[in-house]
């Protein structure tokens, strides 16, 4: 991990750390309760390992709380990153996509932002959760599925406004050459919980 990556892993497992302590639950009751094994989650919350957006959100569901509540706290009032910058977490635990972290959400962050880098065939899960998604596709292509709405096709410099509320997912046709790359902005609602989750998970 680079250096910005393993700072935030280690912010997470502090986090995860707190909340199963406060909760007085063990590691092996929190992992039961969130699929994981316990040697995963005994290494997220050593900072050892980057937990994948779903299982950052299986934590977070499992712990009560919303995966913002897990991410570090940004206090600073401007924050920068250059280009090649931002922490690299991956989509699942079993498989390498990955995305990058341009500018985190977080807790008192009403924003987020983040680019995504998906190779052919890669099917998302279904999410829902408060707030508005804005979806731009840069490279690629990607069919955006929004509950009962017919599935959009997405092509470069195609731009995408949802109400995040209803279930939603994005999937890369098989059949394309190269990846997709887009970029993600989310604004928060009232109760804001974003990242990755299961299939059987209400909330993104």
């Amino acid at each position: 991990m680079s250096e910005q990556s393993s700072a935030t892993a280690a912010a997470i497992g502090r986090a995860v750390r707190e909340e199963r302590t406060r909760r007085q639950l063990s590691t092996r009751a929190l992992a039961a309760a969130a699929g994981v094994s316990q040697p995963f989650l005994t290494n997220v919350e050593n900072g050892r390992v980057m937990p994948s957006i779903a299982s950052l959100y299986s934590l977070a569901g499992a712990l009560g709380v919303s995966a913002a509540a897990l991410l570090p706290e940004q206090p600073i009032r401007l924050e920068v990153v250059r280009a090649g910058g931002g922490s690299r977490i991956p989509m699942r635990d079993s498989d390498g996509e990955t995305y990058t972290q341009l500018i985190a959400g977080a807790r008192g962050r009403q924003l987020g932002a983040y680019r995504f880098e998906l190779t052919p065939g890669y099917e998302d899960v279904t999410y829902a959760h408060d707030g508005e998604d804005i979806v731009h596709v840069l490279s690629g292509s990607l069919i955006y599925r929004y509950a009962d709405h017919d599935d959009v096709a997405l092509h470069p410099g195609d731009t995408l406004w949802a109400d995040a509320r209803s279930a939603h997912s994005w999937m890369v046709p098989a059949a394309q050459s190269g990846t997709t790359e887009l970029l993600l902005i989310t604004a928060a609602g009232a109760t804001h919980r974003h990242g990755g989750g299961s299939d059987n998970d209400p909330e993104r």
